[in-house]
């Protein structure tokens, strides 16, 4: 599980940046550019809903997923922190949101999607 510490990490360099809004459509927003922030610009997301109420988000392009596919890691590494982190972190954005992952590359899934 994902420790409150790096939630909280993140939302503080979320608001030096600017980064900032308390809904769903802002969490879509937010939380993708640091994840690309910390995996570099091959990390590729696509919006495809954003209202204040609903989000969805889509990682085309994985660079943590990549690596750990080049380096033959068969166990998921990535789909249970994942689903942590994006918790956690929309619950630094606003306690009422909620992060679902229901798609994930480890699972079989061609991509892996949130939806807050």
């Amino acid at each position: 599980m994902q420790s409150p510490a790096i939630t909280a990490g993140s939302k503080r360099l979320a608001d030096r940046l600017g980064l900032t809004g308390t809904d769903a459509k802002s969490a879509a927003t937010i939380i993708p550019a640091l994840v690309t922030i910390s995996y570099g610009p091959q990390q590729i997301f696509e919006i495809a809903e954003a209202t204040d109420n609903k989000a969805v988000v889509k990682c085309i392009e994985c660079a943590f997923w990549n690596n750990v596919q080049a380096k033959k890691i068969t166990d998921d590494l990535c789909s249970s922190n994942s689903h942590y982190y994006w918790e956690g972190f929309a619950k630094a954005i606003n306690p009422k949101l909620t992060s679902t992952l229901v798609k994930a590359k480890p699972r079989g899934d061609s991509l892996c999607e949130w939806v807050f």
